[in-house]
């Protein structure tokens, strides 16, 4: 567009049924640059829509589908933000201190908190609810605005004691096997425990550390279903024995085992990057329906005879299926449809730049959280080019971009010069 924004991004492509087809991304931008509008075509026929709304001062205060309204957040005066839906749909209201920084977290299972207004919020703050009902989470600061201790709901039904932090951890299961990074700090010992889903009782089960950095607990043992699961993490002594029955953090989820047998519920498993096959208990897929974030996106042609679908014209994504109302785990799918959401995360960051003879060196530090596991890093960098013309010895510059992948077992990347001489072997 006249600001230089890329508003079509165009691809045309042989399809399997030998034809061209013509994939479409559409963009749309406000008067400040924002994005408002992102379409996907295929064949001209439209796929996904998604639209963004801002307040007055530029918070992003509203984003939608074909299926409505699946994001919403409010902001008070000094900009900062206290009440969304981002935590899975729930809305969730939130109390901060004078430097925006977050000290109450509240969901309910009653009451309509989209209801409330910024005017009346602090007297529902104040006013005592049934832990039935309102789920409270405090987060304390010391004077250097550090959290040092999080007070979780009351009203979480759990087997064993609750920990002062809740951590995502990224726990995958193959072949019987559920493992997970093990976490940085050397003075923690872990316990996990392990029940079906609907289950209120849970069973601890043994962990193996393994010489590649993971731990591992064997659930070959276990029927095919899906289970909740809690990894806690103890404050250890020097012989690995747990200095206290409070633990330090945990983590907590839901995974589709799938082994021998049958359960309780349906457990989605993906082939070939998006072929959804159904296992464990199958006798209600009639009912089956492909839901993403919040919004149903299809009922499946499911049966007890068929359990599995070729989930490849919808966009690559995270998705889950309502099964006779109930949720199963998550799956991602890798399709020709490029996703709503990318699955990936992304910041800014600045490189340390050492200009030498004949290339430049850059420096990137990539801090991440002990619980991520990256996969790869895409890189992109945009350069100028400046040309200075002999003769009239004016300036003219041209940008270039620049797109480098770094996967996770990139040990060395070499570096060419123009006579394809290696000058450097280790980065």
């Amino acid at each position: 567009d006249s600001a230089g924004q890329v508003i079509r991004l165009i691809n045309p492509h042989p399809g399997k049924d030998g034809k061209m087809h013509t994939d479409e991304i559409r963009y749309g931008f406000d008067v400040r640059g924002r994005s408002t509008q992102k379409s996907t075509l295929q064949d001209a026929t439209l796929v996904t829509h998604t639209s963004t709304k801002y307040t007055t001062f530029g918070e992003r205060c509203s984003m939608s589908n074909q299926a409505g309204e699946y994001y919403q957040a409010s902001f008070d005066s000094s900009s900062n933000i206290w009440r969304d839906n981002r935590h899975e749909g729930v809305m969730t209201v939130y109390a901060s201190d004078m430097l925006g920084r977050s000290t109450l977290q509240i969901q309910a299972t009653k009451t309509d908190l989209s209801q409330l207004t910024a005017d009346n919020r602090a007297d529902f703050f104040t006013t005592p609810h049934p832990p039935e009902d309102v789920e409270t989470t405090i987060s304390h600061r010391d004077a250097a605005g550090r959290e040092t201790k999080t007070e979780l709901p009351l009203f979480q039904p759990s087997a064993i004691a609750k920990a002062q932090t809740i951590i995502p951890l990224q726990v995958s299961y193959k072949n019987g096997i559920l493992s997970w990074p093990i976490p940085a700090e050397k003075n923690v010992t872990a316990s996990f425990n392990i029940s079906v889903k609907s289950a209120k009782k849970s069973s601890p089960l043994d962990i193996v550390v393994k010489a590649n950095g993971r731990c591992e607990v064997d659930v070959s043992a276990l029927p095919t279903d899906l289970y909740a699961y809690q990894i806690n993490y103890f404050l250890a002594d020097a012989n690995g024995k747990a200095q206290s029955k409070q633990p330090m953090y945990q983590s907590t989820g839901v995974v589709g085992i799938i082994t021998h047998g049958v359960g309780q519920y349906a457990v989605p498993r993906i082939d070939s990057g998006s072929m959804l096959h159904i296992e464990g208990a199958v006798e209600s897929l009639e009912d089956a329906e492909l839901w993403q974030s919040d919004a149903k996106v299809t009922s499946l042609n499911l049966s007890p005879s068929k359990t599995s679908c070729d989930l490849s014209a919808y966009p690559s994504g995270f998705y889950y299926l309502k099964v006779a109302g109930a949720i199963t785990s998550s799956f991602y799918i890798s399709t020709p449809v490029p996703a709503a959401q990318p699955r990936c995360t992304e910041w800014t960051c600045h490189p340390q730049l050492s200009v030498l003879d004949n290339h430049i060196d850059l420096n990137l530090l990539a801090d991440f959280p002990p619980q991520w596991e990256p996969d790869s890093l895409l890189c992109t960098f945009v350069y100028e080019y400046i040309f200075i013309d002999p003769k009239t010895k004016k300036p003219s510059s041209k940008e270039a971009t620049e797109k480098i992948s770094i996967t996770a077992s990139t040990k060395t990347t070499p570096y060419h010069d123009k006579n394809d001489k290696i000058l450097h072997e280790s980065v």
